[in-house]
């Protein structure tokens, strides 16, 4: 197959003020023109959104209801269901499912806990120090917490330091045989 060539644009030079001066004013005229249209597009998005919402609210509240519903029984039934340790139960229209979140740190390090934890450390100065030479040598040292050790001891880490673990966790999904991707039934 031959391949197209590609039109070239020819650009024509301004020649004067008044050629710059009109050049500009097309220039507006044609972002204003765009944004205008840009406008349309987006308020008939937001009617779109607007009706699709109201459209599928009903759909919305009835699933979180048959969601609750499931989850009850789920939970209900759990010993019978889930035999021999289980967490998915398989029917002929879907299957529904309980998965472990693990526990995480929910704390992120900012310059106030990590000055905090190194001077818990007695460790402060030498640490200012030993970045202030990095960086005369064009390094750069990125010091994060341990989430591993703070797992492993939360209450320590929260006590000393306020650092915050969100618990263990258990989720609950659905998966009808028509669907691909499982829904998360949230029904606390």
């Amino acid at each position: 197959m031959a391949s197209k060539k590609k039109e070239q644009i020819v650009i024509i030079p301004l020649s004067n003020k008044g050629e710059l001066a009109d050049a500009i004013q097309s220039y507006g005229v044609k972002q204003r023109e765009k944004n205008r249209i840009v406008s349309q597009y987006n308020d008939k998005m937001s009617e779109l959104q607007t009706k699709l919402r109201e459209e599928t609210k009903i759909l919305d509240e009835d699933c979180y209801l048959l969601g609750v519903r499931i989850k009850h029984f789920c939970d209900e039934n759990r010993e019978s269901l889930f035999e021999s340790g289980s967490k998915t139960q398989k029917l002929t229209t879907g299957s529904v499912s309980y998965r472990d979140i693990p526990a995480s740190v929910k704390t992120r390090l900012t310059p106030t806990l990590l000055e905090k934890i190194l001077t818990n450390a007695t460790i402060y100065e030498l640490y200012k120090k030993f970045i202030e030479r990095c960086g005369k040598v064009f390094l750069r040292v990125k010091i994060e917490l341990d989430k591993d050790g703070i797992l492993s001891d939360p209450v320590r880490a929260k006590k000393e330091f306020g650092i915050e673990v969100e618990a263990k966790r258990e989720r609950f999904y659905v998966k009808p045989t028509e669907l691909d991707a499982e829904v998360e039934v949230d029904a606390a």
